[in-house]
């Protein structure tokens, strides 16, 4: 008999499923040994879903296995608590569009900017912390105008900036122009516009200076010194929107024999052991590293990509020659690799050692020795526009976190050079542990008057043409 050679249970309920509805139970069990009433039911059930004989549809299950160090490693990076806040206490309920509630941990996915332990802007944090002080001494006021006028600073104001505005307060040739000859361009167009929420700003910062005046001094220096934060926010923003058209043009029309270059320094990196004693814990300090992210575009498909360069240093004076070494060697690099690069746009953070007048006066002869034409070197505004040299930095982070937690020691340039080459590297990123020769540093001191105010460089072969602000001049 068929059933009687059948293996599985699925089999044989298909067989049942024929006749099962044939007969009364005590018929089917005489009929088959070893049936029972649920296994009767199970096949008429069959035969009534699936039908008589049919066999059951079975959806395939797909399971993928993942790697254990991967799966530490991603975990590790979306748990970071540079990306992640929260607060040990309350909750607070979000809703949908739809009327659906959800309650979330406090402070977690707040649509306000949180602030961190470091690594902040400045400018911005203290511009968002003003706006709290005016609330408080302000309560004779509308919070409303505040709040709203925080938010516009946040969003919409750096979407209403414009090289051309006939509102003065979007208007990029209309701010950032000085009072200079030299450095001044004339509008083309008139200025009788007015933005409601920039109007709305003025008018509401005015109200709390007028009230101001009767109270105590006190007040009125903190009244003061918030509105000085929230105007010096304001121009920050302006300041960093006009400038990143300079990035801008450049990559828009990066031409295959072109790069360019951000560079930037890291925070240091504490040493760290894999079992470490309390004597070892106090006392660090802290290893120098560069970071220096080379765009250019591909050959094949004319996407830009992106390749890191990592100087690693045991001890290093981050001053301007130890820049000047770096640059030149990235460069040097960058033409082994690929000598079809002529041209070069270095685009530096604003920190003195970048923004020193030997550097650069040194770039015309880096220019000269590498064979790539450094044509432009234009600074971002403070504590801005770095944002591809923080995003490999929290990779390569991430990356000896992983090393460091498999056992491994990191103290010197050494170690981090081989956490960051450990399992393959971190993708497109060359290290390097090196010492700065103090030895062939020539130029010690020079003065250029002026210099601090002046944003963008231009490598002519008659001089080096400057501005304040990226075309105003």
């Amino acid at each position: 008999m068929l059933y009687e050679e059948s293996d599985s249970w699925s089999t044989k309920r298909e067989i049942l499923s024929l006749f099962a509805q044939d007969y009364t139970k005590p018929q089917l069990i005489t009929m088959v040994p070893g049936l029972s009433k649920w296994r009767i039911d199970e096949v008429r059930k069959h035969a009534a879903l699936v039908g008589p004989g049919k066999p059951l549809d079975v959806p395939n299950v797909h399971r993928m296995k993942l790697d254990p160090v991967k799966v530490d490693h991603f975990i590790d990076f979306v748990s970071s608590p540079n990306y992640l806040q929260d607060v040990a206490y309350g909750t607070r309920t979000i809703k949908l569009t739809n009327g659906e509630a959800f309650e979330i941990p406090n402070v977690e996915c707040a649509a306000s900017q949180q602030k961190s332990l470091s690594g902040l802007d400045n400018i911005a944090t203290e511009g968002s912390s003003a706006f709290q002080t005016l609330h408080d001494v302000a309560a004779q006021l509308s919070k409303a105008e505040l709040l709203n006028s925080k938010n516009y600073l946040k969003t919409d104001y750096k979407i209403h900036i414009a090289s051309e505005s006939r509102c003065g307060d979007h208007c990029c040739i209309h701010a950032l122009s000085s009072s200079e000859t030299e450095f001044k361009t004339k509008c083309k167009h008139k200025h009788d516009d007015e933005c409601d929420q920039c109007q709305m700003l003025k008018t509401t910062l005015q109200e709390i200076d007028d009230a101001s005046k009767s109270t105590a001094d006190q007040v009125i220096h903190d009244i003061t010194t918030a509105v000085d934060k929230i105007k010096a926010w304001k121009s920050h923003i302006l300041r960093t929107v006009h400038q990143e058209t300079a990035k801008t043009v450049v990559l828009g029309d990066l031409k295959l024999t072109q790069i360019m270059l951000v560079i930037d320094w890291a925070m240091k990196f504490i040493p760290s052991c894999y079992r470490e004693t309390q004597a070892d814990w106090y006392g660090k300090k802290g290893r120098p590293w560069h970071v220096a992210a080379v765009i250019s575009k591909n050959s094949e498909n004319g996407e830009l990509e992106v390749q890191t360069y990592v100087h690693v240093f045991n001890q290093c004076t981050q001053n301007w020659f130890a820049v000047v070494l770096i640059v030149e060697n990235v460069l040097e690099e960058v033409r082994r690799s690929n000598p079809n690069i002529k041209e070069a746009f270095i685009w530096p953070d604003n920190a003195g050692c970048y923004h020193a007048a030997q550097l650069i006066l040194s770039i015309p002869a880096i220019s000269k020795r590498v064979g790539i034409n450094v044509r432009r070197y234009d600074f971002s505004d403070p504590q801005s526009g770095k944002d591809i040299c923080d995003r490999r930095i929290a990779v390569m982070k991430s990356h000896m976190r992983s090393y460091l937690n498999e056992g491994n020691d990191i103290n010197s340039a050494s170690d981090m050079k081989r956490a960051l080459d450990s399992y393959g590297s971190v993708k497109s990123c060359r290290v390097a542990a090196v010492d700065v020769d103090v030895s062939k540093q020539v130029m010690t001191d020079h003065k250029w008057k002026g210099i601090q105010s002046l944003n963008n460089f231009e490598f002519l072969s008659t001089g080096i043409r400057v501005w304040k602000a990226v075309g105003k001049g």
